[in-house]
């Protein structure tokens, strides 16, 4: 005994027995033929023995088994007891239910709806696995090329194949590019400024970190980078930005979205000339992190019906100022000037002072 190969036993109790135990027959099968073993004696009594105690039990309460050499009889009582405990509705459900994983290739998840429909009882086992495989896979791109062109499973899943290549050599080249840079970064040392010593302080490994940190960020969404299945399954990919109305990315890390949401002071300083009429937002709160402003979300429109302006006219602090009429009110309003700003504050003490209050 101490001589056996080892088998895996077969556990009787658990659940969906009956196509666990055609696997485990068909595996014996194959050890028998891998280990030369074609006595039939001994092929029966080598199966009571690795299947165990359980199965060992449930076979000498089995009618009319056969004598010890007749292995064919053993085996079909065994399967006339396991065989009705599969459960066609069940083993639907369990397919429905199979979705791909996170960092599955599309050929393990073929194999496992194959096995998952054997026992299904479909008329169409290839069209099921078609369906499921197009609602519930994880490439967008898969999906989109399935619903344009209706192709059959095999088609399928050669194009899913080849995406599947195509994500792990550009993974490849990107990490690659990546660990380039990082090796880059940490080996120039840049002088930032020259300290009270008059000695320059230099980029070190250490001061690197964050700019490493950033590397491992992806520019638009924000999430970790390199995403698992490749740029498909970023979660901006296909979205439009609201800044800019660009694609796969996110307003808030888009890169063209410093022009138009500058600072106050940034956009004191810009210099641009003229009068521009300009809707009113109204706003309780600002953050950083805040999106844009839809235009559906513009309130009212106030005109600038004259201006009164000197180039000596300013305050204290020195900004210039100018004097305006708003909406054909009767009283002047002090405004400072800030020809760059997109969108003019007034405070609620100069708004309540206007006689043509817009509505």
């Amino acid at each position: 005994m101490a001589g056996l190969p080892q088998f895996p036993e077969f556990p009787v109790y658990e659940a969906n027995v009956g196509p666990r135990w055609e696997t485990y027959l068909n595996r014996f099968e194959s050890f028998c033929i891998a280990a030369n073993i074609a006595n039939l004696t001994r092929k029966r009594a080598l199966l009571l023995h690795y299947a165990g105690e359980e199965v060992y039990s449930v076979f000498e309460s089995l009618p009319d088994t056969g004598p010890a050499d007749d292995f064919e009889t053993a085996k079909q009582r065994l399967n006339d007891h396991f065989a009705p405990k599969v459960n066609a509705e069940f083993q639907k459900y369990v397919f429905r239910q199979c979705k791909q994983a996170t960092t599955e290739k599309i050929d393990t998840y073929y194999t496992r709806l194959r096995n998952l429909a054997k026992n299904a009882g479909f008329a169409d086992k290839d069209g099921e696995i078609k369906t499921q495989i197009i609602q519930h896979t994880l490439s967008s791109r898969l999906r989109r090329y399935a619903l344009r062109e209706n192709p059959d499973l095999d088609d399928l899943l050669k194009y899913a194949r080849s995406l599947d290549i195509a994500n792990e050599q550009a993974d490849s080249i990107e990490n690659s590019r990546l660990q380039s840079h990082s090796e880059r970064v940490d080996a120039i040392r840049r002088p930032l400024r020259t300290s009270n010593s008059g000695r320059e302080r230099y980029n070190t490994p250490s001061n690197n970190s964050r700019q490493q940190r950033i590397n491992n960020k992806c520019r638009n969404c924000g999430g970790q980078y390199p995403h698992p299945g490749g740029r498909a399954m970023c979660p901006a990919y296909g979205k439009t930005c609201r800044a800019c109305q660009k694609l796969n990315h996110f307003a808030k890390h888009c890169l063209s979205k410093s022009r138009q949401y500058a600072t106050p002071k940034q956009q004191y300083e810009r210099k641009q000339q003229g009068c521009v009429q300009n809707r009113v937002y109204r706003t309780d709160h600002c953050s950083s992190d805040d999106e844009s402003v839809s235009a559906s979300e513009a309130s009212d429109i106030i005109t600038v019906a004259a201006c009164e302006s000197s180039a000596n006219k300013r305050e204290s602090n020195g900004r210039p100022h100018i004097k305006v009429k708003l909406n054909n009110n009767s009283n002047n309003v002090k405004l400072m000037i800030d020809s760059g700003a997109s969108i003019n504050i007034l405070d609620q003490e100069t708004y309540n002072s206007l006689t043509n209050k817009p509505k």
